[in-house]
């Protein structure tokens, strides 16, 4: 998406040039991109070009990627349409290392000629701008909306074996979209497969709406799964134009791998160094803490329910960070706090009213666990240590 920006050039010439073609049918056809390297492209990028005019919804300001990205969490990212020569865009994503597919597609005259005017009429009308959503509301999306207006719903709803069965079993479900397909988590690892960084950030901030299942009309916020839609249903076969990944290689499991071993390590660190508890518990309260933090910032700041309504804030603390400071008394009942909260999310886990991966749970609950624990038996110690001088005073008094 990074790309788009150059394409934003001369948009009214290119539409005005293929607005003026007259005669034969518009020649309707889909581009589908596979991923690049930038973070913005990582789930690749679609447009959809009539006559050899694409138009490219994937369009915005990348100038300042930190005021976008806030944006993005706001509510408040405007992108835009913008038209390019079709062969330029294959050639540009061609000497990116990316792969191209071109779709056209069998219409009816009528519908190809509708797609090519509202998308003339897109280019002079509020309908230009957009405010973007990941998974609602992006380029891809765009495209879909388009093309199933003017096949008159070949796209959507989804209705497969198991719809029809639910139709025939419960009455007034008939003309619903059942869920059934892959959560957006497991989209969105296949994103970021490969890269550590960012899927570890994707298992840590995407909430419990990131792991429902999505019916195959959500599911066409990926380029890819647009294709294979396009392709099935309206029968236009794909044609790989320029090589390049299908999607991102590497393992889709490192972010869930990296929770368990920070996990395991800061357990090992309470462990080896329960003679120094403030440097202990210090590590532990500085990395619980700071996490909780930025998790309570994003649920307070997003606008994007697959952000706000996150589990994780029940297992990671701001106020974690008063480990950092707090005396062993004050830290045991902390801490006895704390687990209790711990094991109420591990019961909504085994009762499924919590649905969220457990990876973030092991990173909580390791920790917070055997802190507790060397936490309580420090605080029976100084009872027992207490009790034991007690009792020997109170021995001596007799004995005078």
């Amino acid at each position: 998406m990074l790309l788009l920006v150059a394409f934003a050039v001369a948009s009214e010439a290119h539409a005005a040039d293929a607005a003026d073609q007259v005669g034969a049918p518009p020649k309707v056809e889909v581009l589908t991109m596979g991923p690049g390297d930038a973070l913005f492209t990582r789930f690749g990028h679609a447009a959809l070009c009539v006559d050899g005019t694409c138009w490219n919804y994937g369009t915005a300001d990348f100038s300042d990627p930190v005021r976008l990205g806030w944006q993005v969490l706001r509510g408040r990212a405007m992108f835009w349409v913008a038209t390019s020569k079709q062969d330029e865009m294959i050639e540009l994503y061609q000497s990116r290392g990316r792969s191209v597919f071109v779709q056209e597609l069998t219409l009816p005259e009528e519908a190809a000629e509708e797609i090519r005017d509202h998308l003339v009429d897109v280019l002079f009308s509020d309908e230009k701008y957009f405010v973007y959503h990941h998974f609602r509301d992006n380029c891809t999306t765009r495209v879909r909306d388009v093309l199933n207006r003017a096949t008159k719903g070949k796209l959507g709803p989804d209705r497969g074996p198991q719809s029809e069965l639910v139709n025939a079993l419960v009455p007034g479900v008939a003309g619903r979209r059942i869920p059934d397909g892959p959560s957006l988590r497991e989209m969105v690892r296949s994103g970021f497969a490969g890269d550590v960084g960012l899927l570890l950030v994707g298992e840590l901030i995407l909430g419990r709406a990131g792991d429902r299942p999505t019916t195959r009309w959500q599911a066409m916020f990926l380029p890819s799964v647009l294709r294979e839609v396009v392709a099935t249903r309206l029968g236009a076969v794909p044609r790989q134009v320029a090589p390049g990944p299908l999607v991102p290689p590497g393992p889709r499991w490192l972010g869930t791998a990296v929770l368990w071993g920070v996990a395991v390590f800061l357990a090992g660190w309470l462990l080896l160094l329960r003679r120094w508890p403030r440097l202990a518990f210090g590590l532990v309260g500085l990395v619980l803490g700071l996490l909780g933090l930025a998790l309570w910032a994003l649920a307070v700041v997003s606008v994007s329910g697959e952000l706000r309504w996150n589990e994780h804030v029940l297992l990671f603390w701001p106020t974690d960070l008063a480990l950092l400071f707090l005396g062993r008394r004050r830290r045991a009942s902390y801490l006895g706090v704390r687990m209790a909260v711990l094991l109420l999310v591990v019961v909504g886990h085994l009762s499924t009213l919590l649905v969220q991966p457990l990876g973030p749970l092991a990173l909580a609950l390791l920790p917070i666990g055997v802190g507790w624990w060397l936490a309580g038996s420090a605080a029976l110690d100084d009872w027992f240590t207490a009790w034991s001088t007690a009792q020997q005073q109170s021995g001596s008094g007799r004995s005078a």
